[in-house]
């Protein structure tokens, strides 16, 4: 649930550096709208700044959202649904979020 004027972000951990790592995801809202964006941080000492996966755009409610991410180093995939412009209604959504490895050559 993510309630009127705030946000729920999830991280989800990248920690193989051997493999490209495919994230999937599907999500609704169960009423009006909510907004969803996405961004990568990479580790490392090269690690520059936060790659923006998903721009910030609202979805209406019960149009499900899917999408994907590959990376192929160690970071945090940051998923976030913003409730913030919402005065007074919380929301409800569903996730799914899938992994999927391909080891490098």
């Amino acid at each position: 649930r993510v309630r009127a004027r705030s946000r729920f972000v999830l991280p989800v951990r990248v920690d193989n550096a051997e493999a490209q790592t495919t994230f999937s995801w599907e999500w609704a809202v169960d009423r009006k709208d909510i907004a969803f964006e996405g961004y990568f941080e990479a580790e490392g000492e090269d690690a520059q700044y936060p790659v923006l996966v998903i721009k910030w755009e609202r979805h209406p409610a019960e149009v499900p959202v899917v999408g994907s991410y590959t990376v192929s180093r160690p970071g945090v995939l940051m998923l976030s649904w913003d409730n913030t412009y919402s005065v007074f209604t919380d929301k409800r959504i569903t996730y799914t979020i899938e992994k999927s490895e391909t080891m490098a050559e």
